[in-house]
């Protein structure tokens, strides 16, 4: 059933659409972008986790080796990922959030004008015979 029947109700919709659209493809954009300066930030952060109770003491002898950077790649590269999906994922739920709210104002809108219009009619049948 189609309840946009207000050309406000059309412009709101689309302009919910489009504003989704260019968030995503700002977001995008923005990920390809700072992709490299995220990678060396996120693999940082990956190395810190991994060994920084070993980083800041002195090197025992037992001390595992290093990670290569390809293996601190591969790491921070599905955290840059999961987080920009993540980032997307909460801009589709925005988008959908705002057309339930566009829909209960239609909603709320079209009971207003049902009991109106039950309203309506119910004063005419009480109102008797017309004078014409």
């Amino acid at each position: 059933m189609n309840h946009l029947r207000h050309e406000g109700d059309y412009d709101r919709f689309d302009a919910i659409e489009d504003e989704a659209r260019q968030r995503i493809a700002d977001e995008k954009q923005d990920w390809q972008d700072s992709y490299y300066g995220r990678l060396a930030e996120v693999r940082e952060i990956v190395l810190r986790e991994t060994y920084g109770d070993k980083l800041e003491a002195p090197k025992p002898e037992d001390i595992r080796p290093a990670p290569d950077r390809q293996t601190l790649d591969v790491k921070a590269d599905q955290r840059i990922r999961a987080d920009h999906h993540k980032r997307l994922t909460a801009i589709r739920q925005d988008e959908l959030d705002q057309y339930e709210d566009l829909r209960d104002v239609i909603r709320k809108r079209d009971r207003l004008k049902g009991f109106a219009k039950a309203e309506f009619t119910q004063a005419q049948k009480r109102s008797g015979p017309s004078r014409s």
